[in-house]
C-alpha cells in the first residue's frame, strides 16, 4: 500500500502536517491495524488513517480533561450532536460555560 499526502484533501483532516509524511511512510510499510496518538488534541493523524481505512482502530491520549471529554462524546454515541442542537448559542449561555472552569468535564461541555 502506498500512502501519500493525497489521501485527505481537507486541512481538518491532519492538524500536525509537518510529520505527516513519516507517519504516511510508517504506516504504509508497516501496516498497523491500530494506531496510537499521543496529545492528539484534534485527532487529525488518527481520524485520517481511520477515514482512509489505513487502520483498523485509532486509540487517542489526551491529557485536558475537557478535550478528552469531547471525544469521549463525539466518538461513542450522539450527545456532542444532541448536545450542539438544543445548546442556546445566547451570550449569556456561553459566558457561563466560559466562567465556569472548575465544571466537571465528565458532565459534558455543555
Amino acid at each position: 500500500m502506498k500512502l501519500t499526502r493525497g489521501i485527505c484533501d481537507s486541512p481538518l483532516c491532519c492538524d500536525h502536517y509537518w510529520y505527516l509524511d513519516e507517519v504516511l511512510i510508517y504506516v504504509g510499510e508497516t501496516l498497523p491495524s491500530l494506531f496510537l496518538e499521543c496529545y492528539a488534541g484534534a485527532a487529525g493523524i488518527t481520524l485520517t488513517l481511520l477515514l482512509n481505512d489505513c487502520v483498523q482502530r485509532g486509540i487517542l491520549i489526551v491529557g485536558d480533561p475537557y478535550l478528552g471529554a469531547f471525544w469521549r462524546d463525539g466518538l461513542k454515541t450522539d450527545n456532542l450532536i444532541h448536545k450542539a442542537m438544543n445548546f442556546n448559542a445566547s451570550q449569556a449561555s456561553v459566558e457561563e460555560v466560559v466562567n465556569n472552569p472548575d465544571r466537571d468535564p465528565a458532565s459534558g461541555l455543555w
